[in-house]
C-alpha cells in the first residue's frame, strides 16, 4: 500500500501546561506533499519517504479561535522525525516530531488510514 491516501490522525504533546493537550484532525499525503487541518488549525508541507521511513517538515498554522495549540504556539513548523511505530504501508502508524528549532517541544501523532487516493 502507498502513504498517498486520506488519514485521520491524533495527536498529543509534552506540553503539561496545556490543559487540553491533545488533539484530532485530517491529512492527505499526496506526491510528497502534506495538506490538512483540524477545526483550528491547517497543515501545510512536504514528506520524505526513505525505504520504510517518513521524514516531514510540515507548517501548522492557526485560521480559527478556539482550543489552544498543544504547543502554546498558532505558528510554527512541526519536524517529523520518523517512524516510532508501525509501517506507512499498514493501516495504522506513529511518528514522533518536535517543533522546528525547539527540540525539546515534542509532538507525537498517530495516523490511521481513511481511504486511499483514486
Amino acid at each position: 500500500m502507498s502513504i498517498e491516501a486520506f488519514w485521520c490522525l491524533s495527536f498529543h504533546s509534552n506540553n503539561h501546561n496545556i490543559p487540553e493537550n491533545a488533539g484530532f484532525g485530517v491529512v492527505i499525503f499526496e506526491s510528497g506533499r502534506v495538506f490538512g487541518g483540524d477545526s483550528n488549525f491547517y497543515y501545510n508541507g512536504t514528506y520524505l519517504l526513505n525505504g520504510g521511513n517518513i521524514t516531514a517538515k510540515v507548517r501548522v498554522k492557526r485560521f480559527a479561535a478556539g482550543m489552544p495549540s498543544i504547543t502554546g504556539l498558532d505558528d510554527y513548523v512541526l519536524i517529523i522525525g520518523g517512524l516510532s511505530k508501525g509501517s506507512y504501508n499498514d493501516d495504522e502508524f506513529m511518528v514522533d516530531g518536535h517543533v522546528e528549532n525547539v527540540p525539546q517541544a515534542k509532538v507525537y501523532v498517530g495516523f490511521k488510514r481513511i481511504e486511499n487516493l483514486p
